[in-house]
């Protein structure tokens, strides 16, 4: 699509917990943001929207592009940790659109990445970011994300990925025993240890849990429940030793992952962790390992450490990004990323 007859176009990014939209009037205007909600709070994206966005403008959106936080297959999309099932042809009808166009939410903050300056990111180590080269874009929250960007020359190409569920191995790190010992008290969602099981929201109360049982094994009925929130919070306080640990697991567990993915596809143009989670642990995770753990790749340390890792300190990038992509959609590529629905 092309020209002011698209606009004006909603764009948003629904997340498992926050649901944030904007509105681009036209092609020369300014994105146009408005109050998050909880997800959670209502019973579908239209409801959502006609609370967070209709009651407050009189402006009647044409078309909607929007980032969400499940898988996009099929004609229908069920958010992976909320209740909400997106049938587009609802969407069409309910909220009287031309078009409509869903992408996960990190290609979304891919997007974002893409858009925002580089004073809205903080830098992790060193390394130095090769203009057009390969980026990758990830980041731990009720799940955990991830998108890799190429450069063709004319065009950035967004590229979908499914991280969350691959296997995470431990006892490979700078330590070994300290993680073989939690190991077995670990929870494995699929029968075997993933990245969703660590480097997550739920996966950082499962840090912890496995890190207390495995100081405290004579008092396992004693064991004490605490969310990711808190256990961050204690951390950053100084007041609670297993959690400062699981913030230490959390963090080089991250940083792993996110350097295997960085040797994975040679990384060139960055790394860049973004999401909620991430921002609100920054300085956590900056003192905790992550950057040690992303180069501890012999024998090719050398390539990793030349690849520079950032956070993006703005919970704001993906709707950012996706206005930036209505405006220049000829910048990007994203047939590999997004799904297209118009009314019939």
């Amino acid at each position: 699509m092309s020209g002011n007859l698209d606009f004006p176009v909603l764009v948003g990014d629904v997340g498992g917990t926050n649901s944030r939209f904007g509105l681009v009037r036209d092609v020369h205007s300014e994105l146009e943001l408005f109050d998050p909600v909880k997800t959670n709070d209502y019973p579908d994206l239209q409801s959502a929207i006609d609370d967070a966005v209709s009651s407050k403008t009189s402006i009647m959106a044409k078309r909607l592009v929007l980032g969400i936080a499940g898988p996009i297959s099929g004609t229908q999309y069920k958010l992976t940790n909320a209740r909400w099932n997106i049938r587009p042809d609802e969407v069409l009808q309910d909220l009287s659109l031309r078009n409509v166009e869903f992408m996960n939410d990190f290609p979304a903050q891919a997007l974002g990445v893409l858009a925002i300056k580089r004073d809205a990111m903080f830098k992790i180590g060193g390394g130095e970011y090769r203009k057009n080269g390969t980026r990758i874009v990830l980041g731990p929250g009720t799940s955990f994300g991830i998108a890799t960007i190429v450069h063709t020359g004319s065009r950035w190409i967004i590229i979908p990925g499914e991280a969350a569920c691959a296997d995470l191995g431990l006892g490979s790190g700078y330590h070994p025993e300290r993680e073989l010992a939690m190991q077995p008290h670990l929870t494995k969602t699929c029968g075997r240890l993933t990245v969703e099981d660590m480097i997550t929201g739920p996966g950082l109360e499962n840090l912890y849990q496995a890190v207390w049982l495995s100081e405290n094994k004579e008092n396992c009925s004693r064991r004490p429940k605490m969310s990711a929130a808190q256990i961050s919070a204690a951390a950053a306080a100084n007041s609670d030793d297993v959690a400062n640990k699981a913030v230490e697991h959390f963090s080089g567990l991250l940083g792993r992952v996110a350097g295997n993915i960085a040797l994975t596809v040679i990384a060139t143009g960055g790394v860049y962790v973004t999401g909620g989670m991430a921002h609100k642990m920054l300085d956590l995770i900056k003192q905790n390992g992550f950057r040690r753990e992303f180069e501890h790749k012999e024998p090719q340390e050398e390539l990793v450490k030349s690849i520079p890792t950032y956070f993006v300190n703005r919970e704001l990038a993906a709707v950012e990004g996706l206005a930036n992509y209505v405006k220049t959609p000829d910048l990007f590529d994203l047939s590999l990323a997004s799904a297209s629905f118009n009314y019939r």
